[in-house]
């Protein structure tokens, strides 16, 4: 996969799911890799040592600026950057 997960990826649903683990030092993103306006859960399949592990979610955890539309992550970069840049 040569995509990072901030990465979307045209006609892909994108949806993004944050994950990390319960001590907080490790974390991922999922994105899901269907169809925009698929029915249905997002859907992400994994492949580790021990197998591969199917995920499902119903909830796109992308943030969406009312100024900026839908963001890769969990916040909006262009509205931090403007904050930053007026603090300076």
């Amino acid at each position: 996969m040569g995509e990072t997960m901030s990465t979307d990826v045209e006609g892909e649903c994108n949806a993004r799911l944050f994950i990390s683990d319960d001590y907080g030092d490790n974390c991922r993103t999922l994105r899901c890799p269907h169809e925009p306006g698929h029915p249905g859960d997002h859907v992400v399949k994994i492949t580790g040592f021990n197998g591969t592990a199917t995920i499902l979610w119903t909830t796109d955890e992308r943030f969406v600026c009312e100024r900026h539309g839908i963001q890769p992550g969990e916040y909006c970069v262009p509205c931090v950057d403007e904050r930053r840049a007026s603090r300076s």
